[in-house]
């Protein structure tokens, strides 16, 4: 029975998402995420999502804003590809303005075969860092309904 709940959890469909690169490290909101398809089969309609979780900022309070752009969306993801996803929401937000317990959520909402929706959703808080910049670190899993 070990044998084969190893099996079952290995073709089980999973994303991971972890933060990649940013544009501008003083810029807190022009962070890129790295989306891959973990499972041993092509996962379809991959959709992004970036949301403020909670972001304070001077004279401002952001919360539950999201973004979503059309041209992150893929069709097919194969076995072990990647795909960015970008979470551009407040780019007017420099490191020095935003209170660092920031919350962001990286959300994938995905189809594997037989059409069956699947989701996940990260969460990241983000840290100061020397210079100016800005770092999102891992901040635990958030509820994620499929479509």
């Amino acid at each position: 029975t070990g044998v084969g709940l190893l099996g079952v959890l290995a073709l089980r469909p999973d994303v991971s998402i972890e933060p990649y690169a940013t544009t501008d490290p003083t810029h807190p909101f022009e962070q890129q995420f790295s989306i891959q398809n973990t499972s041993v089969y092509s996962i379809h309609e991959v959709t992004p999502l970036c949301f403020i979780a909670r972001a304070n900022g001077p004279h401002m309070e952001l919360e539950n804003m999201s973004v979503m752009r059309t041209s992150e969306l893929i069709q097919t993801l194969e076995p072990n590809a990647r795909t960015t996803m970008t979470c551009n929401l407040a780019s007017f937000l420099t490191s020095s303005q935003l209170n660092p317990n920031a919350i962001i959520v990286s959300k994938v909402a995905y189809r594997v075969p037989f059409g069956i929706g699947r989701c996940k959703a990260e969460k990241f808080r983000g840290k100061s860092g020397s210079g100016g910049t800005y770092v999102w670190t891992y901040y635990g899993s958030e509820k994620c309904f499929p479509p």
